[in-house]
């Protein structure tokens, strides 16, 4: 695809064309030009009015049939088209009705080859009339006169086929210049009423845009769909700003190719007016995807390191082999007391006095740097006043290293030394001060052990008291139902009791039947022991009620020191606390428990908090059970202990359902439950990992069997490490 003619030749390139066109314009003869098919390619004025064809009625047109229709006689068609080559003019009549016209032909040619051919035609009708001498002599001053025009003419279409080479050649240069140049190279148009037109791009946007040159000429809005939205409004300012300004139109934004790349692009153009009001951009469009991810890695890389040295509380700084200071952190500005803008490009004497710069300078260029990426560090004692007059000790460690590119570099930390410079010179001062600081800690910590002793005894009350809490409302359900009916039992009794001694009285002599039934039962000692007997079962209620509040109280005791615990004692009283789960339900069996306990000794730990971590694993495996029961199978759950190493190992094998495996590495995590919501708190597993890991050093795993049982296993030192 080439470039539009009126954009691609210069003003003096066309100079010869336009004295052609001037020519043929204003040319008192008539002048016509055709191709090698006969086809008209030019009319000018003075041929319109001789052959009565306007311009626009004659080019396109075969000359043959526009003479046709004029009627014009010809002297023959292989007479008055032939041409004979070198731009010699061959003279040729045509008589047509009363004008009498002779042709003069000059013919085009490029390489060799004859392209088309001028034809200047002057009416001899009045020639007719003069006399042979005058007509010769007319003839050949006119003949000279076209010879001098046709030179002319010559010239001029000779500098036209010079053109027409020197525009194909300048076409393959640029053609070969628009294939290897790295980017886009293109013309965009805003015509006066807002529309876009794109009348070339080079090929090169297959690779940045994924489109073809003749998809995104036919269609410029896909080249426009791709821009970002963010960048959109942006770009059509600066295009409003450069159409107004006539200021070159230059931007970096991003896009998405059809096949959802994202990209960057650069583009710079140069804006011309058009004759038609419109505005046309030449330029070129360059993907920088590349270098603003490198930009981006380089931005990222300076985040890091601005973040790094930032995050550290000690002083940083880099000096370059100037001594100027050229990075440094947040903790330097406000040690020094200077802003960034104040410190950074100068040295240290625009911070200290200058026989602190010399000393300074004198300690950095004793420090070696030749090992080439490692540096020899150094480190020094020194003081120096700050911004605000203070007088600060310091350590300083520097570093000499080296950057990829060979300069040298030098890494300066500071240790702030003041406080403990001043301390050791008022030391002696403080002895007393520490000594009676020391006695004063020292009740402190008396009074904070036996305060920990009582938190630590609350504490251990709380745990124990959610063990006991299942044991108290396993008893005191069935003694609340049963000593809620002894009172109802009694109004019972009471009122038959009332209605038998109604019937004694008016029926003093009862049937032999019933008068035997009452002998044999003692039917007077029934009537006499029964409420005594009533009020028995309420006392023993009573009582019982009474054990349940002592063991609740109880289970408040000091229980959570770290002590000598039997495990199996432990499992067994879990086991009694749960008692009522392991019976079989409307949807299941009884859950069968298997015990296989080895003689194990006991161990030192902390046994309310263990109780509670055999709850709660026993727990999850009954509500695994009961949360999705298969009928007629047979659960079980099997407990094993056994010693090995000086550490005792506690296993709980269940076959209920199995925990997703997904599901398996998270199942330690606080918060996280496999049950329904509300079902559960995700904190259960959670708190007994941490009270086997972190409280009793030992280890809490997860597994599962080939036959997909589920496995807890527990494993604790008999005496724990000091």
């Amino acid at each position: 695809m080439s470039l539009p003619s009126s954009q691609s030749l210069s003003g003096d390139s066309l100079k010869p064309a336009r004295k052609l066109n001037l020519l043929l314009q204003h040319s008192p003869l008539a002048m016509i030009e055709w191709d090698s098919e006969q086809v008209v390619t030019a009319w000018n004025p003075a041929a319109a009015k001789l052959f009565n064809f306007f311009e626009d009625e004659a080019i396109g047109q075969k000359l043959e049939h526009l003479l046709a229709q004029r009627q014009l006689t010809d002297l023959g068609t292989n007479s008055w088209m032939s041409c004979a080559p070198a731009g010699i003019v061959s003279e040729h009549i045509t008589v047509s009705g009363k004008k009498l016209c002779r042709w003069f032909n000059t013919p085009f040619m490029v390489q060799g080859q004859q392209v088309g051919t001028l034809s200047t035609i002057v009416e001899t009708t009045r020639q007719t009339a003069l006399s042979n001498e005058e007509l010769r002599s007319q003839l050949q001053s006119r003949t000279r006169v076209l010879k001098h025009t046709t030179a002319r003419l010559q010239s001029a279409m000779s500098d036209r086929a010079q053109t027409h080479a020197a525009l194909q050649e300048s076409e393959t240069r640029f053609q070969n210049l628009a294939a290897n140049v790295p980017g886009v190279l293109y013309q965009l148009c805003v015509q006066a009423d807002g529309s876009i037109a794109i009348p070339y791009i080079s090929n090169a946007c297959q690779s940045v845009y994924e489109l073809s040159a003749e998809a995104i000429q036919t269609n410029p809005t896909l080249l426009l769909a791709m821009i970002d939205s963010e960048d959109r409004l942006a770009l059509e300012a600066t295009m409003q700003q450069s159409i107004k300004m006539l200021t070159p139109w230059n931007s970096e934004h991003k896009i998405t190719t059809p096949s959802g790349q994202l990209k960057w692009v650069q583009m710079a153009s140069q804006p011309q007016l058009e004759d038609n009001g419109g505005t046309l951009w030449s330029g070129v469009i360059i993907d920088i995807t590349a270098r603003k991810e490198a930009e981006h890695q380089k931005q990222a890389a300076h985040t890091f390191l601005h973040n790094l040295i930032n995050g550290i509380s000690d002083p940083i700084f880099v000096k370059d082999e100037n001594h100027s200071l050229i990075l440094l952190n947040d903790a330097f500005c406000e040690f020094v007391g200077r802003s960034r803008n104040e410190i950074v490009g100068h040295k240290e004497l625009a911070l200290v006095s200058e026989q602190e710069t010399n000393q300074i300078w004198q300690t950095d260029d004793h420090i070696d740097d030749h090992v080439l990426g490692s540096g020899q560090s150094s480190t020094t004692e020194e003081s120096f006043s700050n911004a605000s007059g203070q007088l600060k000790y310091i350590s300083t460690t520097k570093t000499r290293f080296r950057a990829l590119n060979g300069k040298p570099y030098l890494l300066g930390i500071i240790r702030d030394l003041t406080e403990k410079t001043i301390a050791q010179k008022a030391l002696t001062e403080n002895e007393k001060r520490l000594l009676k600081q020391t006695q004063q800690l020292q009740e402190a910590l008396t009074q904070l052990k036996r305060t920990q002793t009582k938190l630590i005894q609350s504490e251990k009350m709380s745990s124990l008291g959610q063990l006991v809490a299942g044991i108290a409302h396993e008893i005191n359900n069935p003694v609340n139902f049963i000593h809620g009916n002894i009172t109802h039992a009694q109004d019972y009794i009471r009122d038959m009791l009332q209605v038998l001694r109604l019937y004694q009285a008016h029926y003093p002599t009862p049937i032999k039947e019933i008068q035997a039934i009452s002998d044999d039962l003692e039917l007077d000692y029934v009537l006499h022991d029964l409420p005594k007997l009533l009020n028995s079962v309420q006392l023993g209620t009573q009582r019982i009620r009474q054990i349940v509040l002592s063991l609740r109280n109880f289970s408040r005791l000091d229980e959570s020191e770290l002590k000598q615990a039997n495990i199996q004692e432990g499992l067994e009283s879990t086991l009694m606390i749960l008692s009522s789960r392991l019976g079989a339900t409307a949807s299941r069996h009884a859950i069968e428990v298997v015990k296989a306990y080895e003689n194990i000794p006991m161990v030192e730990c902390y046994a309310s908090q263990l109780n509670q971590v055999f709850l709660n694993i026993l727990t999850n495996a009954i509500d695994a059970i009961d949360g999705d029961p298969v009928p007629d199978k047979i659960y079980q759950i099997v407990l094993q202990t056994f010693l090995k190493n000086e550490q005792v190992t506690i296993r709980v094998t269940n076959n209920g359902p199995p925990i997703p495996h997904q599901e398996g590495p998270r199942i330690f995590d606080p918060f996280f439950t496999t049950k329904p919501v509300g079902q559960g708190t995700g904190m259960g597993l959670a708190i007994s990992y941490q009270t086997i890991v972190d409280l009793h050093k030992g280890s809490l795993e997860y597994t599962q069997t080939e036959d997909h049982k589920t496995v807890f296993t527990l494993t604790i030192p008999v005496t724990p490490a000091p």
